[in-house]
């Protein structure tokens, strides 16, 4: 029971699975238009075929039928010929009776006629005038008689209008005509035939069609199928799927075409490949840029946009411009030319350049470039800082020296004692300038990195106690206590020595310049986990807090009117050696007054 009903269950299924597959093969247009093409030629051809035998074929087997019926005609003409040269004549017609009797031919009826055209025999028309006046002088010319009559009398004495086929053969004896034959056949037989025919015909076209519809449908599919293979193919790579690909027919110019989208197929990937490939370098390109890019459209809706961009304004890619933008971005839209201000954004100053982008003379969008010359306008700032400092450093020693040299050379000095003094004068403002220009260099060489800087192990603690010993005649000079809180041992460390050394007379300098009369000076160095950590502190005026950030710069110095000595350049290179060096050096206010330096030296 249960293997009977799963086969039925399985011929059901493959019953709709052929079913399904017939509606979708049915549901395609070109295996539809295919089919009905192939139907509608053969009902076409068949139609006409069927017209044309229509028209043709009645003729054709009217002349058959006639020449059917002439050699019958013949034959029972030479039977009676016969009879007439046995007996001598047609005197004793019994012996031919059997011969034109009705019904002795299936389709058609003999007579035997005298010359005059009546009937002898059969007995039952007997008497009647069979042939026309133009059937009778047809035959007297001595030839056969093979017609259609559209109407005229037949054997019965009846006048018929559909038509009768007559066939008539003139009996002779010795060149005198003794008798005629006559067959009559009636044209609706031969309807009816031809009927019969045609019908089947007809009925032949249908189960043609029909017979035809599978193959057709199976050679409709087997034609179509590449080209819903080419088809897919096409559908799939639009789609984006580029990596199909379709099996080559075996020849053809289906195969032509085949290997033609394949290739295609294949060039698309390669492109594809290159595109990607592309738009990835520009974008490293674009992301690698310090200025920020963005690509809008006309309306001003970002499609693109790189990281330093998005760093400088908060926007996405399908935010609007910001409104100080966006101004000066539908100018350049609405007038198509590259347009460049200035933009004030977070504390800095920002370059915008809108350039638009034309594309078959019609503007769809622009590009804008976002540079920040903050940084240049510093620089700029700085440049100019510099030459006024510079110029004002120079200008007081210069100054000093033409005041002084303009009376020695008019003469107007002439005391020894005073000369003696100017000298001295001239003297110093030539060592301050020689100061100045000396620091300069070595600060340009220091901040251009040609200045090389070897490093070497030495004792902290011992350089240290040296410097000491060294500036402690200074501090006296001035009324100033130089205060060592030196550990009694320090690690090596590892770096410039005279480099250091360098630094912490500077430090040194510039605390007794700051430090009043009886103030004090300390000198202190403090091993870490890494490195020995060197101050310098006093208890002089101090550092203002906001002067703190720029107490390393060039010309810095808390004297507004630079009229204070030194040339403001010690502190910087103390920060450009410690930076060379890879160590730190930092300023901070005492709370109870005075400034601090500390810098790092690390161990070895």
């Amino acid at each position: 029971m249960n293997d009977a009903f799963r086969s039925a269950a399985d011929r059901v299924f493959a019953g709709y699975q052929y079913m399904r597959r017939g509606i979708l093969i049915w549901k395609s247009v070109t295996i539809r238009r295919t089919i009905l093409l192939v139907l509608l030629g053969i009902a076409l051809s068949s139609t006409i075929t069927l017209a044309i035998y229509q028209m043709i074929a009645p003729r054709l087997f009217m002349e058959v039928e006639l020449r059917e019926l002439s050699p019958r005609a013949r034959y029972l003409a030479n039977a009676v010929a016969f009879q007439a040269r046995l007996y001598g004549g047609l005197s004793d017609l019994t012996t031919l009776t059997p011969l034109f009797a009705e019904g002795s031919l299936a389709d058609s009826q003999p007579y035997l006629l005298d010359v005059d055209g009546t009937v002898l025999l059969p007995a039952s028309a007997q008497g009647t005038a069979l042939l026309t006046s133009t059937e009778k002088a047809a035959l007297q010319t001595g030839s056969d008689l093979a017609s259609l009559r559209t109407s005229g009398p037949d054997g019965n004495g009846q006048h018929h209008e559909s038509g009768m086929f007559l066939a008539a053969v003139t009996v002779t004896r010795q060149g005198v005509a003794e008798a005629i034959v006559c067959l009559l056949k009636p044209v609706p037989v031969v309807d009816v035939v031809m009927e019969a025919l045609i019908r089947t015909l007809r009925i032949s076209t249908i189960l043609s069609v029909l017979l035809l519809i599978p193959v057709c449908a199976l050679a409709a599919v087997r034609i179509v199928r590449p080209i819903y293979s080419v088809r897919n193919l096409a559908v799939r790579i639009v789609s984006g799927d580029t990596d199909s690909r379709v099996v080559v027919p075996a020849a053809g110019e289906m195969r032509e075409l085949v290997v033609a989208l394949n290739t295609l197929g294949a060039r698309i990937v390669s492109t594809q490949d290159e595109l990607v490939l592309e738009r990835s370098r520009l974008l490293r390109i674009l992301n690698a840029l310090d200025e920020g890019i963005l690509s809008a459209d006309r309306r001003g809706v970002v499609n693109q946009i790189n990281p330093p961009m998005q760093n400088a304004i908060p926007i996405r890619p399908g935010d609007t411009l910001p409104e100080e933008m966006m101004r000066e971005f539908s100018e350049a839209i609405r007038l198509n030319e590259q347009r460049s201000f200035e933009m004030p954004q977070g504390g800095r100053i920002w370059i915008c350049t809108v350039l638009p982008i034309v594309e078959q003379g019609e503007v769809v969008g622009a590009v804008v470039s976002l540079r920040d010359t903050t940084h240049a306008i510093r620089l700029e700032q700085t440049r100019r800082d510099y030459v006024a400092n510079v110029s004002h450093e120079l200008r007081s020693p210069l100054t000093a020296l033409r005041c002084l040299l303009e009376p020695l050379r008019d003469g107007l000095i002439t005391k020894e004692d005073r000369k003696s003094e100017i000298y001295d004068t001239l003297l110093h403002e030539t060592l301050r300038l020689s100061r100045l220009v000396d620091d300069m260099l070595e600060l340009s060489r220091l901040q251009s990195g040609t200045l090389a800087l070897e490093k070497m192990a030495f004792d902290p603690l011992i350089l240290c106690r040296q410097i000491a010993d060294m500036t402690t005649p200074r501090a006296i000079e001035r009324g100033l206590t130089l205060a060592r809180l030196l550990p009694e041992a320090l690690p090596l460390c590892m770096s410039n020595p005279d480099r250091i050394e360098q630094v912490l007379i500077a430090l040194l300098d510039n605390a007794f310049k700051f430090t009043p009369h009886g103030g004090t000076v300390t000198v202190r160095a403090e091993a870490m986990d890494d490195y020995v950590e060197i101050s310098v502190s006093d208890t002089g005026v101090g550092i203002p807090a906001e002067d703190l950030p720029q107490v390393f710069d060039r010309f810095y110095k808390a004297d507004k009117s630079h009229t204070g000595e030194g040339t403001g350049l010690g502190l910087a290179i103390a920060r450009e050696l410690m930076n060379r060096l890879g160590e730190t050096i930092r300023a901070e206010s005492c709370p109870d007054g005075g400034a601090k330096f500390t810098f790092t030296i690390h161990y070895v």
